[in-house]
């Protein structure tokens, strides 16, 4: 983005007599810039260039604070929605950088349409001026939305595949993932990489069914997370193998149940 001083050069040399060709010359401006500029005018292209620096995070667009970003900074209202939206991020989402901007994908599989309107409509809440889209793939969907923000949203790191890399919360959403809103960061947790079954053993001959959650992820780290966010809520859960956890104790299915819904 160009500067204020950049803009207000354009301007001086403009009102000298010189046009968008010489003006290009002297600054290193693109003439079609320029001209855009003048034919906008200087109130106009002033008023612009604060709205934009008023919105650009610094550091090149990431924030290592939550003082530091205007997205995260307003997300108060919508503490419920991020968090879940997290949970679904760290199971089936990712951030990749584009030419100007970022861009996050977030996977939902087309048998379970309520999530993917959760995580719709939890986007339209956190981002509300960024356009939310689809794209159709077979048996599931892609939900995407570009951003400049998106890296102070979410543990990008470097990139890569999660399991590969280290997946560490700031502070302030761990708080919100484990000690505020333990049940909707594993709702999204559960949602993205989890399900539901009916468990049958037989024992001294008669058949029983009992139901079970499974959440399947190869991210120690986020293991991790899972483990802590259950221990606040009181869930009892194991591993079954080491990729695996398993929620199995009536009381425990039933508390997950409360909370869950729409992949039963």
């Amino acid at each position: 983005m160009r500067t204020a001083d950049e803009c207000q050069r354009v301007f001086d040399l403009a009102s000298q007599g010189l046009d968008s060709i010489e003006i290009s010359r002297k600054l290193d401006i693109p003439s079609r810039t320029i001209r855009e500029w003048l034919r906008f005018g200087e109130e106009q292209v002033f008023s612009s260039l604060r709205r934009k620096a008023a919105f650009k995070c610094p550091g090149s667009l990431e924030c290592a604070n939550i003082v530091d970003c205007p997205i995260v900074n307003s997300l108060e209202s919508h503490f419920k929605e991020y968090t879940y939206l997290l949970g679904q991020y760290l199971g089936d989402g990712c951030i990749s950088q584009c030419q100007r901007t970022y861009k996050l994908r977030i996977s939902t599989a087309d048998n379970y349409p309520h999530i993917k309107q959760d995580c719709i409509n939890s986007l339209n809440e956190i981002l509300p001026d960024n356009k939310v889209g689809l794209i159709p793939k077979e048996g599931c969907t892609d939900i995407s939305c570009h951003s400049n923000h998106l890296p102070c949203l979410f543990p990008h790191g470097k990139g890569g595949m999660k399991h590969k890399r280290k997946i560490v919360l700031l502070p302030w959403q761990e708080k919100l993932a484990i000690e505020t809103h333990p049940q909707q960061f594993l709702r999204g947790l559960i949602h993205s990489d989890g399900c539901r079954t009916n468990n049958q053993i037989i024992k001294n001959g008669k058949e029983y069914n009992y139901p079970r959650y499974f959440f399947s992820n190869r991210s120690q780290d986020i293991h991790t997370y899972f483990e802590l966010a259950c221990q606040t809520l009181e869930i009892d859960y194991k591993f079954n193998n080491w990729y695996s956890i398993s929620i199995a104790k009536r009381n425990s299915v039933e508390k997950v149940d409360t909370f869950v819904g729409s992949k039963m």
